[in-house]
């Protein structure tokens, strides 16, 4: 996670990518509806082909974890057993002190069903598409729109210097 603060580390998705990554989430979620087993199969192939790890950490979590190479695409946690319940996000653990640190704090003790943690800074790549608050061709927005269609909280850390660069904030 800490490498894609650098300029330019975090490589963009392309549209087949995002909606391969869209299709595996909505296996997550036939396999959680249903039980079945072949909808996480082909999910957990599909992630693959993205370079994603799909692993089972009690109790019945799935863990999306990228492997190498490491695109600065995210890191997303799915409650099998409630995938639609509150999903909490964190749009800039790198920038953002202490946020994703409280979102792991916040996934237990809020009950959460989902969480998306972006993969890379958002201010990453100069043309801004590593910015998940700005850029919805993105899996953290794929993941949103999968996962966060009713019950979303972002966690979000500010320091005096991010409040000052914030608008309407004089």
């Amino acid at each position: 996670l800490f490498r894609k603060r650098a300029v330019a580390s975090v490589t963009m998705p392309t549209p087949s990518e995002l909606n391969r990554f869209q299709q595996a989430l909505e296996l997550i979620q036939e396999h959680s509806e249903t039980g079945a087993r072949e909808p996480l199969d082909l999910a957990r192939r599909y992630l693959e082909e993205l370079h994603y790890a799909l692993e089972l950490a009690p109790p019945q979590r799935l863990c999306l974890r990228e492997q190498e190479p490491n695109r600065g695409w995210g890191f997303f946690v799915i409650d099998l057993k409630r995938p639609n319940g509150l999903l909490l996000e964190v749009p800039a653990p790198l920038e953002e002190w202490s946020a994703m640190e409280s979102a792991i704090y916040l996934y237990n003790r809020l009950k959460a069903s989902s969480m998306a943690i972006a993969g890379g800074a958002r201010l990453a790549n100069k043309d801004g598409s590593a910015d998940v608050l700005a850029n919805p061709n993105t899996p953290f927005a794929v993941f949103h729109r999968v996962y966060g269609r009713r019950n979303v909280l972002q966690i979000r850390g500010y320091n005096d210097e991010l409040l000052r660069r914030m608008p309407g904030l004089d």
